[in-house]
């Protein structure tokens, strides 16, 4: 959206140039300036930025949704650690039934960088929504309870905010500049005698570039700060009033409540490559001593897989010692080869927080000049395997 719709005139926007391909394309011109209240104001700064966060998402959030959006808590906050392209929901869809009538299929954020062969995602990163979003809910209602901490990062940004207010030196420049054009047109105008055609043409010119230096001091000296300020704090705010509505709620809170907590939060999950991690189920058992073959359900009911897995394991080898007299018997050395090798562990909740990284950065700004527009980086976390650790700038 245009500058123009808060007040804000700009001057030399962009220039043509012919590019390298024989084609005329835009580039910002080098003499491009704002000038701040150069126009009458169609709407206040604060709803200004928030229809530009809105139009921001809109492509997330209102294009290709899902069956089921309440699957996917993370839509548009989640990421592929080696392309950085976000993580689009899909649904692995098994086409069955189990036998209790439940359904096989299950949600899962897929990395979608493969349109273009020459630069797809080599990694194809995918993550199973379960439970990563419960993990994710989680560290954000830890971000909730340490309220004292929020407090004071949030008046340290304010603080922060208004230096940066008081040291913006864009409006001073600008009244440097008008000052020297006066000053070099009075100049200008001693060399020619009063009454000629050009002194009263640079007369009038000195009065309007006056006129114009004095409304300019005015604005630059109250109103613009006062309104970017009241911006601001408005903002903080508000982002103080969120956390005080979510206190104490944040287990019974719906779906659309989590939503509006990441959103206002800044939530970023970056996912990185799984790592080949075997274990054993929490449902296997041990190896009975007095028995020597196992059928297939009794072997799976050892090591805590199905029986699907056993036979599967027959037909490709790992399991070499066993006879079919009628059916599938296993021997226990085969069992014990298992149960000591473990089985590729892919979705507990210690490899999911091995492979994310969140990272939080509500951002309260206006837009402008300002260092008020740059986020503020209020936690950040990376899982490391089975510990959690973080990072020297977490709070």
């Amino acid at each position: 959206m245009d500058l123009e719709n808060i007040g804000t005139l700009v001057v030399c926007k962009a220039k043509q140039k012919i590019g390298p391909d024989g084609k005329r394309v835009l580039e910002v011109h080098p003499n491009r300036r704002e000038v701040p209240g150069g126009i009458p104001a169609l709407v206040d700064v604060v709803t200004y930025e928030r229809v530009l966060a809105k139009l921001k998402t809109n492509r997330v959030d209102k294009s290709h949704l899902p069956l089921d959006p309440e699957d996917y808590l993370l839509r548009g906050h989640i990421f592929c650690a080696t392309c950085h392209y976000s993580m689009k929901p899909r649904t692995q869809k098994k086409g069955r039934l189990t036998k209790k009538g439940k359904d096989k299929s299950y949600p899962f954020y897929r990395c979608t960088n493969m349109q273009n062969k020459y630069s797809s995602c080599p990694s194809m990163t995918n993550i199973r929504t379960s439970p990563l979003d419960e993990i994710v809910w989680q560290e954000c209602c830890m971000l909730f309870q340490r309220i004292d901490t929020l407090r004071a990062a949030l008046q340290k940004e304010l603080e922060v905010a208004v230096s940066a207010l008081l040291e913006d030196t864009t409006g001073n420049e600008q009244i440097r500049t008008l000052e020297a054009t006066i000053e070099l047109a009075k100049r200008e105008r001693e060399k020619h005698a009063k009454g000629n055609y050009t002194h009263t043409l640079i007369s009038e010119d000195i009065k309007k570039q006056e006129a114009q230096l004095v409304r300019f001091k005015e604005e630059v000296g109250t109103v613009m700060f006062e309104t970017a300020l009241n911006s601001y704090q408005q903002r903080v705010m508000g982002f103080w009033e969120f956390l005080n509505v979510m206190q104490g709620r944040y287990e019974q809170a719906t779906f659309q409540e989590k939503r509006n907590a990441i959103e206002v939060l800044g939530v970023r999950v970056v996912v990185h490559e799984p790592v080949e991690v075997y274990g054993l189920r929490e449902e296997n058992a041990a190896v009975g001593e007095g028995q020597e073959w196992f059928s297939a359900r009794e072997a799976a009911a050892v090591l805590g897989v199905t029986s699907k897995t056993i036979h599967r394991y027959r037909h490709e080898g790992t399991i070499t010692h066993y006879k079919e007299e009628p059916h599938l018997l296993v021997h226990r050395d085969e069992l014990l080869k298992l149960q000591q090798r473990g089985f590729i562990q892919r979705n507990t909740e210690e490899i999911v927080r091995s492979r994310v990284e969140i990272t939080y950065s509500p951002a309260f700004g206006s837009q402008g000049n300002n260092l008020t527009s740059v986020p503020a980086s209020l936690h950040t976390r990376r899982y490391m395997y089975v510990s959690a650790c973080c990072t020297p700038g977490t709070l």
